[in-house]
Parts: C-alpha cells; sequence; structure tokens
C-alpha cells in the first residue's frame, strides 16, 4: 500500500504487525510526531457477508457482496477453487448509491440484487479479462434488506420492497404476492394501514425482516409498528397467505398469543 509520510511518497514493506510500528520500503528521513496518510490502504481478510455460489456452465464459482468500501462491486472466486480469489476477480455492477445486497443461482444462471434491479450474472466464456458480464433484468425492483430474500425451490426468488412481497423467476417483471394484504405495505405514496386485527409492518427494524421457505410454505417474519413479532405464511402450492401469527416477547421461546387463519 502507498504512504506518504511527512510529504515523501513511499510504500510498505509488508503488512503491520502493530499499532505501533511499520517498516517502509524507502529512506524517509527522521522525525518526531511527522503526519502520515494512506490514501488507498489495501485491507487484508476482510470478509464480505452475503456469498452464494453454483455451478455455471459446469465450472463451480461462488460470488459476493456487501463490501462497506465498494456497495457496488461483485466478487467472484476462482473456478473449481472456493478458497482462492484475486483483486481481478471483481466487476462494478452498480453506484455506490445502489448498493449490491444479495443473490442467488437458479437454473444455472446467477443473479444479483441491488436495492434497485435484479441483475443476470453471464459468463463471457474465456475472456481473460473480464470473465463475467452483468445485465439488467427485467425485474426493476430490488431488495429492501439482505435477509427478506428467499430462493425459490420452483424456479425464482421471493423478495421484499416496501410494497410488498414480490417473486421474479428468470429475471421477469416482479410480481406482488400480498393480495388484500397489500394495505400493511406502503403503496403508491399512501400511509400503510391496520387490517384484520394486523398493524403495518415496522420497515425501520430491517435485521428483523426475514423471509424462509419449509416445503411448500413460505415464512415473512417481521416486527410490526406496536413492535409485536409477527409472521405471515404463504402456500406456494395454493397461491395464497394461509396464518398470522402474534409473539409476545416475554418467553423462551416466543409464545403465539394469536393465530387468525386466512
Amino acid at each position: 500500500s502507498l504512504i506518504i509520510i511527512n510529504g515523501v511518497a513511499t510504500q510498505l514493506y509488508t503488512s503491520p504487525t502493530s499499532t505501533t510500528q511499520l517498516s517502509v520500503i524507502d529512506n524517509v528521513g527522521s522525525g518526531a510526531a511527522v503526519p502520515f496518510s494512506l490514501p488507498s490502504p489495501t485491507l487484508l481478510a476482510q470478509p464480505l457477508p452475503y456469498v452464494w455460489g453454483g455451478a455455471l456452465n459446469g465450472v463451480w464459482f461462488h460470488f459476493a457482496c456487501g463490501d462497506p468500501s465498494n456497495p457496488g462491486i461483485l466478487h467472484w472466486t476462482h473456478g473449481n477453487d472456493p478458497d482462492a480469489s484475486s483483486d481481478r476477480n471483481t466487476l462494478v455492477v452498480s453506484s455506490a448509491s445502489e448498493p449490491l445486497l444479495n443473490g442467488w443461482i437458479d437454473d444455472g444462471i446467477a443473479y444479483v440484487f441491488s436495492t434497485q434491479q435484479l441483475y443476470r450474472i453471464l459468463p463471457t466464456f474465456g475472456n481473460p479479462l473480464t470473465p463475467f458480464q452483468v445485465d439488467p433484468t427485467q425485474c426493476s425492483k430490488g431488495l429492501w434488506t439482505p435477509w427478506a430474500f428467499a430462493p425459490d425451490p420452483d424456479g425464482g426468488a421471493f423478495f421484499l420492497t416496501q410494497e410488498g412481497i414480490h417473486h421474479t423467476a428468470g429475471g421477469s417483471d416482479a410480481i406482488n404476492i400480498m393480495g388484500d394484504l397489500r394495505p400493511l405495505f406502503p403503496q403508491d405514496g399512501a400511509d400503510p394501514q391496520a387490517i384484520r386485527s394486523m398493524n403495518p409492518v415496522d420497515f425501520t427494524q430491517s435485521t428483523r425482516l426475514r423471509l424462509a421457505i419449509v416445503g411448500r410454505y413460505l415464512y415473512f417474519d417481521y416486527v410490526d409498528i406496536t413492535d409485536q413479532g409477527c409472521t405471515l405464511v404463504y402456500d406456494r402450492t395454493l397461491k395464497g397467505w394461509t396464518s398470522y401469527d402474534r409473539y409476545l416477547e416475554t418467553g423462551d421461546p416466543l409464545v403465539p398469543i394469536g393465530v387468525t387463519v386466512r
């Protein structure tokens, strides 16, 4: 990494091993309490929070995103070598104002969601400079939170936006599956409303908005605006919402205090 010490530019000889000493490759003179800066340091062992992988054209790759310094960059491992990568295995997909949040592989095609758009990750078949390219799909809605997202075993994925839970398959237009529960979410600029003893979703508690699939059912866990934990259950076979649970958060585990069957 480049380092500037008292106005003299040089490079680190090796990664610092302590918080009080470092080695550089050039003589930069002597002094006490001199200023120094690292304009663009290389940081080692920085894990990425969102990783997915699978086979693309018979070669296994892992993709990752969520770099806080470069939120719009996609990373990937070497083919068939998930423990190795390179600083060249990156691609700018979106701007920093449109961070990448998560992705999955569906029927041999990789996808990545930003906050505004779903992108398709395609191999360039042997181009050594850019082994992958990323193209926007017809799904022009993005993830609200990295955890409110669930790949569909039957193809595509379910994901949460502020307008409700949507489904996309093959990068197609997002379809809102909320039905008559849409008022729980903001719609066309209108504020959400409580319906059937259910309060609107609290979108400020993003880490508690989660989607998961078990068997034929999609579970949407969330906190409502009264700070109560809730679960909505969607039947993927019948394509409808079947139940609603609220939880009293005083026990261990959480205790259901009401079930409404739809």
